[in-house]
């Protein structure tokens, strides 16, 4: 933040040599109780060339200086984004008490416990990405009235569960979800006990792209999977790890044609739950359309239960992700014979895609290709079209055994110890 004197001259020299070009300013308020002199002192500077100011990032400690920073304009007639951050305080609100009309702004970003406050006196109606803290239906229907344009919003669950309000509350969120272009949420922070409010909130009219990130070790259930409750034909569903954390994704995907996306789900939650027993017949809808599975062989004998193998007659298409150094397939397959496997699971898989992490390589071993045979059903006269083998470790001869398994091709991407030319 310039202070009056030096800095503030040498900000002034920076702006003239900079011409015209656009100006992208990044302020810092590092004091609780900052004095916003400086600050206003700035923006005395800036208001003669703020018709190029295109950018505005702050991080503070004190949000009402810099509200008043923000005040001592009018208009900011080409501002795109504006960012906000803190990482002090709990339930800041950004109030702007004094009108200011911000009609090109595209992006606002409040980031940590910032939401938008009761007296957010500020146009912007073009606004169409939208990152805040959320704690009520109140503040989803503040979002939608000051935005209608919103397209894609990013939400923080606050500290406290999400407050539905009055059943009047309620209808007016949603009927406003209805009115608004919305096609993209994602809400962070969620709790078990505020599954039951978002699913009320969003039960009329969820966008095309949702995906909630569950906090908490409580075992899942079932209804916990009420989101992809909407979507009655599926082309994808992956179940895989979240790079570099604790945490798992559940995703399903609608693909229209050119792999254009139609709809996706995703919920995300802590690896060390447990599996709901009535997972497959809450996706009983979707299961006979998906013709995509991507998997982490650690879910392997979660997901796929003996007790009650779901059946999935058209997927054509299966990639196991290995994620641990070892190569880990369904328990159970010692326990089945290949026709049983094909019978309960799916049909025909044409191609499968075995995938390792490049920090974790594993070894594909000769006594792993029976699993593999039985797994996907595989028979002298019944072949895949192609094996795709990623980031493995795989000796000669099991690369013969396994192109006897394929009708055309296989492919192989960074793996060692392939002493065959294929």
């Amino acid at each position: 933040m310039p202070q009056p004197g030096p800095a503030l001259e040498s900000a002034a020299a920076f702006i003239t040599r900079s011409g015209g070009l656009p100006l992208e300013l990044f302020v810092a308020v590092r004091s609780e109780t900052a004095d916003p002199t400086g600050l206003l002192a700035f923006a005395e500077l800036i208001e003669p060339h703020k018709a190029r100011l295109h950018t505005i990032r702050a991080c503070v400690e004190d949000i009402n200086a810099f509200q008043q920073f923000l005040q001592s304009f009018d208009e900011l007639p080409y501002l795109r984004v504006l960012e906000v951050s803190s990482n002090w305080h709990d339930g800041l609100e950004l109030d702007i008490e004094k009108e200011l009309r911000l009609p090109a702004l595209e992006e606002l970003s409040l980031v940590g416990q910032i939401t938008i406050g009761d007296r957010f006196l500020v146009h912007c109606p073009e606004v169409l990405h939208l990152r805040t803290m959320f704690c009520s239906s109140d503040h989803l229907r503040t979002f939608l009235q000051t935005f209608p344009k919103v397209r894609s919003m990013v939400l923080r669950v606050g500290s406290s569960a999400v407050d539905v309000g009055s059943d009047e509350l309620l209808a007016k969120a949603r009927q406003l979800l209805q009115d608004t272009p919305l096609d993209s949420l994602a809400i962070s922070e969620v709790f078990r006990v505020d599954l039951n409010g978002l699913t009320a909130l969003f039960e009329d009219r969820r966008p095309r792209s949702f995906s909630i990130d569950m906090v908490g070790k409580k075992e899942l259930v079932a209804d916990d999977f009420a989101m992809f409750n909407d979507i009655t034909v599926a082309s994808a569903l992956n179940i895989t790890s979240i790079p570099n954390s604790s945490r798992a994704a559940f995703s399903l995907s609608s693909i229209v044609s050119a792999g254009e996306l139609a709809m996706n789900r995703t919920l995300n939650f802590e690896k060390a739950q447990t599996w709901p027993s009535g997972l497959w017949d809450a996706m009983k809808p979707i299961t006979t359309s998906l013709h995509t599975l991507c998997i982490d062989s650690a879910f392997w004998s979660d997901v796929f239960n003996p007790e009650y193998l779901p059946r999935l007659p058209f997927v054509t298409e299966v990639t196991i992700v290995f994620s641990d150094c070892e190569l880990r397939l369904p328990d159970w397959l010692t326990e089945i014979t290949t026709e049983n496997a094909v019978t309960r699971i799916w049909g025909h898989v044409q191609d499968v895609y075995l995938q390792a992490t490049p920090e974790k390589p594993i070894s594909l071993e000769m006594t792993d290709v029976e699993p593999l045979r039985c797994l996907f059903g595989l028979q002298p006269n019944v072949l895949l079209q192609s094996l795709t083998l990623e980031g493995l470790a795989v000796e000669a001869d099991v690369l013969t055994l396994l192109r006897s398994q394929v009708a055309h091709e296989i492919v192989l991407r960074n793996v060692e110890h392939a002493k065959e030319d294929l």
